[in-house]
């Protein structure tokens, strides 16, 4: 448990990011984009057992599935960013230590 707790500290004190955790941070991306698929799913399931469109449960998931929408049309915008942060971390990792000497 100490270990683990050491070794978050480390990487939460890393300024940026390094390419040996991108496969976490991909790993994150995919579960994040696989709990808005479910949960929509979830969503749309529970707004079709509502027989009566006007009550306050139907209501609600109506405005969940819109959330769920919302938040699904950033995914491709998310995605763009985290490659740019990779790309600029490859970059700088390879021409820093040149600079450096």
């Amino acid at each position: 448990m100490k270990k683990d707790r050491d070794r978050l500290r480390k990487i939460m004190n890393k300024k940026g990011i390094a390419i040996s955790q991108l496969p976490m941070i991909v790993m994150i991306f995919v579960v994040i984009v696989i709990m808005i698929a479910v949960g929509s799913l979830i969503v749309v399931e529970l707004q079709d057992s509502f027989t009566d469109t006007s009550t306050a449960g139907y209501n609600a998931t109506k405005e969940g599935e819109a959330s769920f929408q919302t938040f699904a049309e950033q995914l491709p915008l998310l995605a763009l960013v985290l490659v740019f942060a990779v790309i600029i971390t490859v970059v700088v990792g390879s021409l820093l230590p040149r600079a450096m000497g």
